[in-house]
């Protein structure tokens, strides 16, 4: 089988207000423009080369089906029991509550949010003109 690309999507302002929970990207209209900018730019690098793009939200709320996806992408037949095993065991995993990031998982703290349930780090009228 040939070498096979698998890319995650997740929905774009969700990335950008994560990136500012980690203080990766800045909390300001020119920092948040920019990430935005290069989000869009590695959305589209990655989308024209992906065999199989899963989205976030989409493993999230069916983890078996792409679970499934991800398996017949990399050949490998995987059944609805499987599916349903390895989706009960990435449900389990936790990042750290402080710290840094776990080395088999490499999940960090905060690793997981929703940029609804933490607007307070995206504030002010320039967050909503760069998402429209």
């Amino acid at each position: 089988m040939p070498d096979r690309v698998l890319t995650t999507h997740r929905d774009i302002d969700e990335c950008i207000d994560s990136l500012i929970r980690m203080g990766w990207v800045n909390n300001n209209a020119c920092s948040i423009t920019e990430a935005t900018r290069k989000q869009k730019y590695l959305y589209e690098y990655w989308h024209a080369r992906s065999d199989y793009e899963v989205e976030y939200e989409k493993l999230v709320s069916e983890p078996e089906r792409e679970i499934v996806g991800i398996g017949n992408t990399l050949g490998i037949a995987v059944n609805n029991a499987e599916a349903e095993r390895i989706a009960d065991e990435l449900s389990r995993l936790t990042p750290p509550k402080d710290g840094g990031y776990d080395p088999v998982t490499l999940l960090h703290p905060h690793h997981r949010g929703k940029w609804a349930e933490s607007i307070k780090y995206c504030q002010g009228p320039y967050f909503l003109y760069v998402f429209q």
